[in-house]
């Protein structure tokens, strides 16, 4: 408790991020309660959440199971690295990055081209996508179980819906021979971002000398880089006692 020595609740800015270990994670929810009783306040907890790369059957299944508890915001990509797989922004930082070797960038097409497999490659090659989708199935089934309707005599009954590991793997392994041919739009989405960008890297300094970490990407985000679904997030975690966002329809 020695941080609320410190204040750091006063001041109309001050909006506490706490990072946590996934969905799987009480905190959340705990949080809400406990803010609660030591301000005597409702206090809003938002949990943002990467998509995963779950389909929307188990998107919608996980939005359920927080209902009510907390404002969930639920990333469309599976990762927030994901958010940079643009390769107009990849071409810009490395042309900013190596001015000197210009000639040797490759194009956006070139770029877009070498993200596409690198996508498919953490998918269906060297990255164990599927277990890392079976991990994350596996959370959502015992945090919160499906329903399924039942015959009891002559009677329908709901209860929940169990399933076995043999199950959960089964379900992964759809979910992952599903991606195999997507476009890259798609896999924008449901391909491992971290992963994939580390991929990059690899085909970058094995077939042009060249690396880009996330750092020398950010430097060249624009805001015209920025997806319209973060730009809609942003104002909503905001504080209610910040100052409101101009209306950038009165000049």
């Amino acid at each position: 408790m020695r941080d609320f020595d410190r204040d750091i609740f006063l001041g109309k800015n001050t909006v506490p991020i706490v990072n946590d270990t996934g969905k799987d994670s009480r905190k959340p929810f705990l949080s809400k309660g406990i803010l609660k009783a030591y301000t005597d306040q409702e206090v809003e907890v938002h949990f943002v959440v990467d998509g995963d790369g779950m389909p929307e059957k188990w998107r919608n299944q996980f939005s359920k199971y927080v209902e009510n508890k907390v404002i969930l915001h639920q990333l469309t990509r599976h990762e927030i690295e994901n958010y940079l797989f643009d390769p107009v922004l990849i071409e810009r930082a490395l042309k900013l990055k190596y001015p000197q070797k210009v000639g040797d960038i490759p194009s956006v097409e070139d770029i877009k081209d070498i993200l596409l497999q690198c996508m498919q490659h953490t998918i269906n090659y060297g990255y164990t996508y599927k277990d890392a989708i079976r991990d994350r199935l596996q959370k959502l089934v015992s945090l919160s179980p499906e329903k399924e309707i039942v015959l009891a005599g002559e009677k329908k009954k709901e209860r929940d819906k169990h399933y076995s590991w043999t199950d959960v793997e089964q379900e992964a392994r759809s979910i992952t021979k599903s991606y195999a041919n997507l476009d890259f739009d798609q896999l924008v989405l449901v391909a491992a971002g971290k992963e994939t960008l580390s991929e990059l890297n690899k085909r970058l300094t094995k077939e042009k000398k060249m690396c880009l970490s996330q750092k020398d990407i950010l430097k060249c985000l624009e805001v015209n880089d920025i997806p319209g679904e973060i730009k809609h997030l942003l104002p909503q975690l905001r504080s209610k006692a910040a100052d409101p966002l101009p209306d950038k329809s009165q000049k």
